[in-house]
């Protein structure tokens, strides 16, 4: 490695980070309570699967957590050139002091003692964060953080934005609360909710996955309510009507997002190509081109988009160019790989003012993972900085205050509100 590289590697390695979306505190998971909750991540589960790991190990109720790690671990061997391998042997040897090539069935009893024997720690979690360098990270509200101070709350806001498109219109319209009959009331309800949650809960941003099926349509209040009215009868929709009673439910809820500071983390590339199949990255190209005059009409809200996919890449980070309200962040779930991510990077640190994109978001659901996910973004940026200083592009100073800039100010400012625009 060349001394600018191996500069450039320590100097984001040193920068503290903010990780602008995590899953930390799902079904009370903050840190890992066996081995089997890290190794079954669904990304790395993924590939332990497609090796031919059986689909019985993840899925059976009454199996023992040690059980399904002895199975799995026969399969290990086979995902080791895989990036989710590469963040999970880091985190096993940086935290746990893992030393083989990979798990197998002569050493995985070793690494699952040593993962038991912090479970009871409770300087653990703080620790793995320190390590991760990540001084705040998103969880959803609704998990109430053991550590407070290093967490910022979020909602999953899929039935105020999109409802009916993921799961029943009647079900989200009943969360949503109030009695909705019209689309002024339908409005209001959002409203109330959204007013709620940050007055009773502080969150600080909606997670938002909309099906690429969605195609953003403005459509005026009398329009949206006869397909409410449509709706309540329990008639069922055409595509049309409900991307205007989704397009109505977006723009109810934007404004008023943008009026109580809340950012909306849009989540783009992926989608269902089978009944009860799983999400696979795709690319539909309408969806993100539509959704210009939706950020141009909520120009007050701030708006962080998430890719599935790098087709999107340029294009997502021309769109962030000319919309000042619209950021670009890390990289979502297939889109999480070297390759991508350095496209992802060059993109917009090419393209983009230091100022305006988050590099760090973990997708992490305990702990560990979000020291694992950091070690690939902390690779990638810094090597994308040092091709910038190699080629002339910049300077190394400049490449310094970008890694700040993306890793940390950038996002605490958005999220936190703390900081000065530049």
């Amino acid at each position: 490695m060349s001394q600018l590289k191996s500069n450039l590697s320590r100097i984001v390695q040193e920068t503290p980070a903010i990780d602008v979306h995590s899953h930390q505190g799902t079904s009370g998971v903050w840190q890992a309570r066996s081995l089997w909750e890290i190794l079954s991540y669904h990304w790395l589960g993924a590939d332990l699967r497609c090796a031919g790991c059986p689909q019985e190990i993840f899925s059976a109720e009454d199996m023992d957590p040690r059980d399904r790690v002895r199975e799995a671990a026969k399969w290990s061997g086979l995902t080791r050139n895989t990036v989710n391998h590469w963040c999970f042997m880091n985190l096993a040897r940086d935290l746990y002091g893992f030393r083989d090539s990979f798990l197998d069935e002569t050493n995985w009893e070793w690494l699952a003692d040593a993962v038991d024997e912090k479970i009871g720690d409770p300087q653990w979690e703080a620790q793995v964060l320190n390590q991760a360098g990540v001084e705040q990270a998103s969880a959803p509200y609704h998990s109430p953080a053991r550590l407070s101070e290093r967490y910022f709350p979020y909602e999953y806001g899929e039935y105020l934005f999109c409802p009916g498109m993921g799961r029943s219109a009647q079900e989200c319209l009943t969360k949503i609360g109030g009695r909705i009959d019209s689309a002024e009331s339908l409005a209001q309800a959002i409203k109330e909710n959204l007013q709620f949650l940050v007055t009773g809960h502080g969150i600080r941003a909606l997670h938002v996955w909309v099906p690429l099926t969605w195609t953003y349509t403005p459509v005026e209040a009398g329009r949206a309510e006869g397909i409410l009215h449509k709706n309540l009868a329990n008639v069922r929709l055409e595509p049309g009507e409900q991307d205007a009673l989704v397009s109505f439910t977006a723009d109810c809820t934007a404004a008023v997002c943008g009026e109580l500071g809340i950012v909306v983390q849009l989540f783009c590339g992926s989608l269902t190509l089978e009944e009860g199949g799983p999400q696979v990255s795709v690319y539909r190209p309408e969806w993100l081109r539509a959704l210009a005059p939706f950020f141009s009409k909520h120009n007050k809200t701030q708006f962080d988009l998430f890719l599935a996919t790098r087709s999107l890449s340029h294009e997502a980070a021309v769109l962030a160019r000319n919309y000042p309200n619209l950021w670009v962040s890390g990289a979502w779930w297939q889109a999480f790989t070297p390759s991508t991510l350095s496209e992802f990077f060059r993109d917009r640190l090419e393209m983009l003012p230091m100022n305006k994109w988050n590099a760090f978001y973990s997708d992490g659901y305990c702990v560990e993972w979000v020291y694992g996910k950091s070690t690939l973004t902390r690779n990638r940026l810094a090597l994308a900085l040092s091709e910038l200083v190699e080629e002339g592009l910049a300077t190394e100073d400049t490449a310094e205050e970008m890694a700040r800039k993306v890793l940390y100010e950038n996002p605490k400012r958005l999220y936190l509100g703390e900081g000065a625009c530049r």
